[in-house]
């Protein structure tokens, strides 16, 4: 049986993505449920028009409309997760590499999308399909490949040094830049949710690069609504 046609698309971004080291999580459904949380999150707190399908247990896929949003997208998820790190011990810190995490590629290109989105073909999901092998074989955590190869050498250059920062950020840190990118909250804010103080959060900010980070999501962003334009 044919599955149905939802609609057909031109240049949308596919993110696919795994959960690392799932099968050495204690607590997969706690991981499972943040992941769900943070989609959930992104779609309440930002203008993001996306669709996601999570499968085999640990691995996810995701369409979104806009692709200038795919790079946002993708830090969100991997924050999100780190931020909402849990485990079973009475210590209050937790170890860089024991922070849950996701592996994501981001495809851009035309695609077709059914009901199903595993079930789904076309450039972006081509890409994006052939981006995550490549993640595999280089232990990296995230990257990018678009149908304008004059940008993917420098969309790369920029992705691989996020990688590198968001890599070293400690839970404390994820919770303030999650909170910072998906809600923009005022510092104060979001000393006053965290229950810290406001040179705290400004300090935190400060190591995780924030302005790295927001320049790098925007510069690409901005190229791909250009290109898409």
């Amino acid at each position: 049986m044919r599955c149905k046609l939802i609609r057909v698309m031109k240049n949308i971004a596919v993110l696919t993505g795994d959960i690392i080291g799932s099968r050495k999580v204690n607590n997969i459904e706690d991981l499972i449920s943040a992941l769900k949380y943070v989609f959930a999150d992104i779609k309440k707190n930002t203008s993001i028009i996306f669709d996601t399908e999570i499968y085999r247990g640990d691995s996810f896929q995701i369409v979104i409309l806009n692709p200038k949003d795919a790079l946002l997208f993708a830090v969100l998820v991997r924050v999100g997760l780190k931020a909402k790190t849990t485990v079973n011990s009475n210590s209050t810190s937790i170890p860089i590499d024991k922070l849950w995490d996701a592996r994501i590629a981001i495809g851009v290109g035309k695609a077709i999308v059914k009901s199903k989105i595993i079930e789904s073909n076309g450039e972006a999901f081509q890409l994006s399909g052939l981006e995550f092998d490549k993640l595999k074989k280089e232990r990296s955590k995230l990257n990018i490949l678009t149908v304008w190869e004059s940008q993917n050498l420098t969309f790369n250059i920029i992705i691989k040094l996020l990688d590198i920062i968001i890599d070293k950020w400690t839970k404390l840190t994820s919770e303030v830049v999650y909170e910072y990118l998906l809600k923009n909250k005022t510092q104060s804010k979001m000393a006053k949710q965290l229950g810290i103080s406001q040179p705290a959060i400004h300090k935190r900010l400060s190591i995780a690069n924030i302005d790295v980070i927001e320049n790098s999501i925007n510069y690409i962003g901005s190229e791909i609504a250009l290109e898409n334009s």
